[in-house]
C-alpha cells in the first residue's frame, strides 16, 4: 500500500479574498500587505476613501519617476519595505486569539482610532494557513487571480466612464 500525501503551495485569490486567507487588513489606513507597517496612506476628506502614496519606493533607484518632483510633487529616496518573513509574523499573531465561525460569547470590538506614532494593526488573527508545519518557510504564501481582478477593474473603468451613478465607485459622499 503507497502512502499518498498533498501540499498546499499557496492560496489564489482577489484582493479582498487576500484579507480571509491571510489575515492581512485588506482596507483602510494599513491596506498594503507588502508594506506592511510602512503603509503610507491618507483618508480622503469627502468620503470614506482611502488614498494610498509612495508606490515610487517599489521602483528602481535609478528610475525618473523617483526624481520627477513636478508631477509627482515630491521625490521619492526611500527604500521598498522588505516583506514579512513567516516567522515575523508568527511573532506579530503570538498573543492574538483566533476564533474561526461566529463565537456567540465574543462581541465585536468597538473601532479604536490609532494615536499619532501609534503603529497600525496589519493582522487580525493568526492565519490557520501556519498551522501547517511549512507554511512559515515558503516564499510565496499567497498569489492574486488577475482574471476576476482585470474584470473588476474594467467594469470600474467602464462604469467611471459612462458615468453610470449606481456602479461607479468614485462618488462624492456627501454629508448630513
Amino acid at each position: 500500500m503507497m502512502l499518498q500525501r498533498a501540499v498546499v503551495l499557496w492560496t489564489i485569490t482577489d484582493f479582498p479574498g487576500l484579507g480571509y486567507a491571510s489575515s492581512f487588513v485588506t482596507a483602510g489606513e494599513a491596506a498594503c500587505p507588502d508594506c506592511h507597517f510602512y503603509t503610507s496612506s491618507i483618508q480622503l476628506g469627502n468620503g470614506s476613501k482611502t488614498y494610498y502614496m509612495g508606490h515610487r519606493r517599489f521602483l528602481h533607484e535609478g528610475h525618473p519617476f523617483r526624481f520627477d518632483a513636478d508631477k509627482f510633487g515630491s521625490t521619492e529616496f526611500r527604500p521598498a519595505p522588505i516583506p514579512l518573513t513567516g516567522e515575523e509574523i508568527l511573532d506579530c499573531t503570538k498573543d492574538l486569539c483566533t476564533v474561526f465561525g461566529k463565537d456567540p460569547s465574543r462581541k465585536k470590538p468597538a473601532i479604536k482610532r490609532r494615536k499619532e506614532g501609534e503603529p497600525a494593526v496589519i493582522i487580525q488573527r493568526r492565519s490557520i494557513w501556519f498551522r501547517l508545519p511549512y507554511w512559515k518557510d515558503l516564499m510565496l504564501r499567497h498569489t492574486f487571480d488577475f482574471m476576476h481582478i482585470g474584470k473588476n477593474v474594467s467594469e470600474s473603468f467602464v462604469n467611471t466612464f459612462m458615468g453610470t451613478t449606481s456602479k461607479s465607485k468614485d462618488s462624492l459622499k456627501l454629508l448630513n
